[in-house]
């Protein structure tokens, strides 16, 4: 591999990283919400 394309894997690396160490750590939503949004109908 050459250099940039190992520069891009590395960052690939750290953003998914990143990204799974947010979604950790983020608040999720609330159960209410979702019910409500569920039970809207499709129209």
């Amino acid at each position: 591999m050459n250099k940039d394309m190992n520069a891009r894997m590395s960052l690939r690396t750290i953003f998914d990283q990143t990204a799974l160490d947010y979604d950790e750590v983020r608040p999720g939503y609330p159960e209410e919400l979702i019910e409500d949004v569920i039970s809207i109908p499709a129209t």
